[in-house]
């Protein structure tokens, strides 16, 4: 739509008089100079600090799980073996995703980080968790018991629990725990048979779990009869005769004693026989 206006002068009697004439058309507008219009967004929502809910390692792998956070569009999992220096992205998962896990045991420790990621990029990391898992070594048997020694690479800030099985099939027990700076525990009653332990490091956010470690359980030993003399056939010499019955290989009657197990640690209540 085009409007044109023109002034004509036009005489009639008594003088001249202007004429304002107004004339509409159809014709391109004329370009007007608006600012553009941005399109609609949507405000950033900040981060917040991603947190480990659960950190919980053993010969086979690190398991992680962690709490959602408001905004996070993706999720990475970092490792190192120092968080002072280089890490590897072990694995990137989507905001639905709250659990990872690594099958790269921690041995001897590593070091663990959760990056939130927003829709735009923007990246949220959080503390670096150690894993610090103990190294068993060795266990040692005595009149006390078993003796467990381990060593980690940082102190337990929550100290060591010990546990124990009969077979790593098999459910264990708790059968102690130290303080952090102790690294040595003593089982006071070690299986009969074979006995596995298994030392967990506790504190900073994370469970770290030895290797099962076998140690052979305490036996009675019997000692070997002493050879027989140059020229003897080793037997034993003929014996009395068996009151009551007949001894044709000369067998000796040699009365049977009981023997009573004594418990470490526990006084025995049964007085021995005389000979």
């Amino acid at each position: 739509m085009r409007l044109r206006s023109e002034l004509r002068q036009k005489t009639h009697a008594g003088g001249a008089a202007w004429l304002l004439i107004c004339v509409v058309g159809l014709g391109a507008r004329a370009p007007v100079d608006a600012a553009p219009v941005p399109p609609a967004s949507t405000p950033s929502v900040a981060l917040g600090v991603p947190l480990f809910a659960k950190v919980d390692g053993d010969a086979t792998g690190v398991g992680l799980a962690w709490w959602a956070v408001k905004g996070a569009a993706q999720y990475q999992v970092l490792r190192a073996p120092d968080p002072q220096g280089t890490a590897s992205v072990r694995s990137t998962l989507s905001a639905g995703t709250l659990g990872y896990r690594d099958t790269l045991p921690a041995n001897p420790a590593a070091y663990f980080q959760l990056v939130a990621i927003g829709a735009d990029g923007a990246r949220s990391a959080g503390a670096w968790t150690l894993v610090n898992t103990p190294s068993i070594g060795g266990i040692n048997s005595g009149p006390t018991g078993a003796l467990i020694r381990w060593t980690t690479i940082q102190p337990a800030p929550a100290g060591f629990e010990i546990w124990r099985s009969p077979d790593p099939q098999q459910p264990a027990i708790r059968i102690g725990s130290v303080a952090t700076g102790t690294t040595t525990f003593t089982d006071p009653k070690p299986l009969a048979g074979a006995s596995y332990y298994q030392v967990v490091a506790l504190g900073g956010g994370a469970r770290a779990a030895s290797i099962w470690t076998a140690a052979a359980g305490s036996a009675l030993t019997m000692s070997a009869p002493p050879p027989p003399a140059p020229g003897a056939t080793g037997a034993a010499p003929p014996g009395p005769p068996i009151p009551g019955g007949s001894n044709p290989a000369g067998v000796s009657a040699v009365p049977v004693r009981t023997a009573t197990p004594i418990v470490p640690g526990q006084a025995s209540t049964t007085a021995a026989r005389p000979p």
